[in-house]
């Protein structure tokens, strides 16, 4: 029932909407399309119960309105919108016109069409309330802008400046007079008695049958000596005469021989040639027809080293005055022996020697022509250091030389340095560098005053403040020095006459002993990186010539034990004076303030005890004493 109640609602809206369209004051308007979402379904509508029909006249089925004018748009969608169809948009243009019904049945009105709810809008932003105006800000007058102010730029400040108080200079304290420090007198050395010969019975001189030599004769000799100046009976008191500070000054600039000259000494200078083409100069005190005796200077010197310190402390005046003919050599390379016979040889030939070169080349040079030149078969002789040396070398080389020597004194004998105390020493033994390395720490082939190991070895002899020039030199640096025994007022005359020259290889041979702890030749391969073997040592069992061994504890290069070990080594050692003085070293043997009392009054007891015999040879000295040697 209910489902025909709606049709014929349906056919009746659609009888009216035919109506309308077709009716005169319903023209065609074009209307905006509405659009009616399709998703949304009209909520459906709750029917009342329905009452007893009222009765129907049975009519004739409505026709349906024809509308003959009326033309819908192809495109009925833009009119009336997407999901309405053609009936229903007719409707919606053309609504049919009311028509009176006779006698109709009652309307059921159908239920409104209720609208599909409005879509739901968002509930309206709640708009904050009103922000509460600040009341209104009483703005300030204007002020009245001061002119522009020139603003100067940014001063940088500096940090506070912290003001040292007034410097208040110390009070100046006067130091008192600086009194030399009391020497200390060793307790006297007790010295085996010297050696006594059996009294000798000298005949009276004959007066009448004395022949004097002639006074035209001179000895001969590689060069022509002056003539004896004549010398006054007091010779001896004139000569000893204590340096003033005048002479010391002038020494200082003064040769060998101008220093001897200087005091009233006669002075010769002698040339000879080695085997080698080495052209030496020797230094003479000449007394004719008196014992002779070589003194050999050590590394660095030269014969100045034996008269520098003057007539009263000087070894070659003690020794003339004592009546000896006195001789000194300068070795190859210093600053009196520098000729060669080759004047073309390269320098790396002529530095290539070591005191080897000079045992074995120098030294029989010298000796040959001191016994050729006075006529005497025997010498005595004095090394000092490398003189001692290498006289070792010569005789343990050449063992027919010793039948040549009446009786050798070592100063300082440096043969052992096994126990050196030389910082420089030790240096070099542990060098394993480059030859030409070594070479630019001694200045080049030729040791150099002012080398590289003084700067870095002076500190081991002076003190970092000390400004003496003592510190200066390199054989001081080497070797040690004796403060405690030294004349500072003799600083000039000394350092004038350090530094005269010697070979490189000179000072790497000793170190190369160290290594060897033998007493060795020199190994030249090693030091040229070249192939190495052991050098051979030398003989010292064939030193058979007496012997004299002067030694100290303080000195770097020649120690106790290492001297002893040489005493047992040599088989005719005939004296063993150990020097007791603490602080007496290296140079001291020349250079100390009491060099009279502790080494030369033994040393020529030692050299009066082996005075060698002339038999029955008168001869008168140039003062007019009379000598006699024989037994």
């Amino acid at each position: 029932m209910d489902f025909l109640l709606h049709l014929a609602l349906l056919a009746l809206y659609a009888g009216h909407f035919f109506t309308i369209i077709s009716h005169p004051s319903h023209p065609v308007q074009p209307i905006n399309p509405i659009f009616i979402p399709p998703t949304i379904q009209p909520t459906p509508i709750p029917i009342p119960p329905s009452e007893p029909d009222p009765p129907i006249s049975v009519l004739p089925p409505p026709q349906p309105p024809v509308y003959p004018d009326v033309q819908l748009p192809i495109d009925y969608t833009n009119v009336c919108g997407f999901g309405i169809s053609i009936t229903h948009c007719i409707q919606l243009l053309y609504p049919p016109a009311e028509k009176i019904i006779v006698n109709p049945p009652p309307v059921v009105e159908p239920p409104p069409v209720v609208d599909p709810p409005p879509a739901v809008e968002p509930p309206p932003a709640v708009e904050p309330p009103p922000a509460v105006e600040p009341p209104p800000v009483v703005e300030p007058p204007p002020a009245v802008e001061p002119p522009p102010v020139v603003v100067p730029p940014p001063v940088v400040i500096p940090p506070p400046v912290i003001v040292p108080p007034p410097f208040v200079p110390p009070p100046v304290v006067v130091p008192p007079p600086v009194v030399p420090p009391p020497v200390v007198v060793p307790p006297p050395v007790v010295f085996p008695p010297p050696f006594v010969p059996p009294p000798v019975v000298v005949p009276p001189p004959i007066i009448p049958t004395v022949i004097y030599p002639p006074t035209d004769v001179v000895p001969p000799s590689v060069v022509d000596p002056p003539v004896n100046p004549p010398v006054p009976p007091n010779a001896i008191e004139i000569h000893e005469r204590e340096l003033t500070p005048v002479d010391i000054v002038e020494d200082a600039t003064l040769t060998t021989i101008t220093m001897i000259s200087k005091y009233g000494y006669p002075a010769e200078t002698h040339y000879v040639t080695t085997h080698d083409s080495y052209i030496l100069c020797l230094h003479r005190i000449p007394r004719v027809g008196a014992p002779p005796i070589l003194l050999v200077h050590g590394l660095m010197s030269s014969s100045a080293i034996w008269v520098e310190m003057g007539p009263s402390q000087g070894l070659a005046y003690k020794l003339y005055q004592q009546g000896y003919d006195v001789w000194m050599l300068n070795t190859r390379g210093n600053i009196y022996s520098r000729d060669h016979k080759n004047v073309n040889i390269k320098p790396s030939e002529y530095w290539d020697f070591s005191f080897h070169e000079i045992g074995v080349y120098d030294l029989p040079a010298a000796i040959d022509m001191i016994i050729s030149t006075t006529s005497q078969p025997k010498i005595q002789y004095i090394g000092h250091s490398q003189g001692s040396t290498a006289f070792f070398v010569l005789c343990s080389e050449l063992p027919h030389y010793n039948d040549k020597i009446a009786l050798m004194q070592a100063l300082s004998p440096t043969v052992y340095v096994q126990n050196t105390k030389s910082p420089v020493l030790k240096f070099l033994s542990l060098f394993k560098g480059k030859y030409g390395v070594l070479l630019n720490l001694m200045g080049g082939l030729e040791i150099q005053k002012d080398n590289t190991l003084i700067q870095q070895f002076r500190n081991h002899i002076c003190a970092a403040d000390s400004g003496s020039d003592i510190c200066k030199v390199f054989e001081f640096v080497l070797c040690g020095f004796g403060w405690t025994e030294f004349n500072p007022n003799m600083t000039n005359v000394v350092v004038g006459h350090t530094g005269q020259g010697a070979s490189s290889v000179q000072v790497y041979h000793y170190a190369y002993m160290m290594n060897s702890q033998q007493f060795t030749r020199f190994n030249k391969a090693a030091l040229h990186n070249q192939v190495t073997y052991q050098a051979p040592a030398y003989n010292l069992t064939r030193v058979s010539c007496k012997v004299a061994l002067h030694y100290s504890e303080d000195d770097w290069l020649a120690g106790k034990q290492d001297v002893q070990l040489l005493r047992q080594r040599i088989p005719n050692c005939i004296d063993n004076a150990y020097i007791l003085q603490r602080g007496f070293s290296h140079y001291d043997y020349m250079i100390s303030r009491n060099v009279n009392r502790l080494v030369y009054g033994r040393v020529l007891n030692n050299c009066h005890a082996n005075k060698y015999v002339v038999p029955l040879n008168q001869f008168t000295s140039p003062s007019g004493s009379y000598y006699q040697y024989g037994k």
